[in-house]
């Protein structure tokens, strides 16, 4: 995600402001083809390999069956949450951010009301556990994606996408999206693997240590969403 992203926003905006619509289109349309290549190539390996990589990281037993229920359905569903964001950047790249922030609310406000139906059952579903959580996210942002898509495709943003556009796509232009990624690319594997490594560590404390440090990762979060969203910016 972070490979294509910033080349994504810095080619989108750019074009948009130089008013090269049909250009705009284009990075549009090759920031989604990438992201969607990129998704799926992740999301197979993310399924072949991730036993393998739950038991480098100390996951044991049902630890590691409920995390392989709930990761089996996320990897399904990352090209299209890849493609999502990028939506998301999009609209930000043409003017259009309140419809992205429509979207993305819109898209956490689902979740958290399908969150309980398909964790608990009710309706006559029965309860789904964790691997139910996963499935609410992944119709949640699938749902926000055909939004985004409706918008674009009718013209209700600044950018419209066509099926056949002025300006084709090439795969010099989408190396250009990539090259412009790689630096910020490398700085986040830096991160990741960096939180690969501390958590064999702090699994041989047992899990509820692992259980306190990804709730502590999390309230980090928080702490740092102010400064994602400047450097997104």
């Amino acid at each position: 995600n972070h490979l294509i992203g910033p080349g994504s926003v810095a080619v989108i905006s750019r074009r948009y402001g130089e008013k090269e619509y049909d250009k705009a289109e284009k990075a549009i349309k090759e920031t989604l083809i990438l992201k969607f290549f990129f998704g799926a190539i992740f999301s197979i390996l993310g399924v072949v390999f991730m036993r393998d990589a739950l038991r480098f990281m100390g996951a044991e037993g049902e630890v590691a069956e409920l995390a392989a229920q709930f990761g089996v359905v996320m990897l399904i569903g990352m090209p299209i949450l890849f493609v999502t964001y990028s939506m998301f950047t999009a609209m930000r790249g043409v003017a259009n951010p309140h419809s992205a922030m429509v979207l993305m609310l819109g898209s956490t406000a689902l979740n958290l009301a399908l969150d309980p139906w398909l964790i608990f059952g009710g309706f006559g579903l029965p309860p789904l556990g964790i691997r139910g959580a996963a499935i609410a996210s992944v119709s949640s942002f699938t749902l926000a994606f055909l939004a985004a898509l409706y918008l674009f495709g009718t013209g209700r943003t600044n950018v419209r996408l066509h099926l056949k556009g002025r300006d084709p796509v090439t795969l010099q232009s989408m190396w250009i999206l990539i090259r412009i990624g790689i630096p910020a690319w490398l700085g986040e594997m830096s991160f990741s693997l960096s939180r690969l490594m501390i958590t064999p560590m702090i699994a041989h404390f047992g899990t509820p240590v692992v259980a306190a440090y990804g709730v502590g990762n999390q309230v980090f979060g928080l702490g740092i969403a102010i400064l994602v969203g400047i450097g997104l910016g």
